[in-house]
């Protein structure tokens, strides 16, 4: 028998996530499906929508038609994450995911070392986008560098989450211990 504070768990994220299909909120939606992925096995429906919603989504950005927010990327990179722990690929979405991260990096990332710690998170395995999240990390390491130099270590220490999932660089956190 499973635990009743995870059935109750469990039905509450469900309904949330039909609140979230019904404002049409997909962001919001994909942190749900992550959380419920082989827990709640009648949501593969939502699945479903959530993919083609992401597909249309994928075409206006491959057409160039989108505002780049932080919202809109990790939505995609949840959608990715979902897909993997599927197995399922979508190559509209990856495409739409790779145009979305060119575009982060030409906005330096937001300037937010949570965003990009965030996407390195999700897409920690995900070898198409191997060259940018690389990128990322070296983006990453240089802010933690300059947090650790300002002794900034809060944001030194959300840097370091995202840098933990970089294997092109070394996490030295000596100071951060200091």
């Amino acid at each position: 028998m499973e635990n009743p504070i995870i059935q109750i768990l469990v039905k509450h994220l469900a309904v949330e996530a039909e609140i979230f299909k019904a404002k049409n909120d997909i962001y919001s939606l994909n942190w749900a499906i992550l959380a419920l992925i082989d827990v709640d096995k009648e949501k593969a429906s939502i699945l479903e929508e959530t993919i083609r919603a992401l597909e249309k989504e994928s075409e206006k950005i491959i057409g160039e038609v989108f505002d780049l927010t932080t919202e809109l990327i990790i939505k995609f990179a949840l959608g990715v994450r979902i897909l993997k722990s599927k197995n399922r690929g979508n190559s509209l979405i990856t495409k739409a995911m790779k145009i979305l991260l060119k575009k982060s990096k030409d906005k330096n990332w937001f300037n937010s070392q949570e965003t990009v710690s965030m996407l390195l998170f999700l897409l920690t395995d995900e070898y198409e986008f191997k060259s940018e999240l690389n990128e990322a990390c070296n983006w990453l390491y240089n802010k933690y560098n300059h947090f650790i130099g300002g002794k900034n270590y809060p944001n030194a220490i959300d840097s370091s989450f995202g840098l933990s999932f970089c294997r092109n660089v070394g996490l030295p956190s000596e100071e951060i211990i200091k």
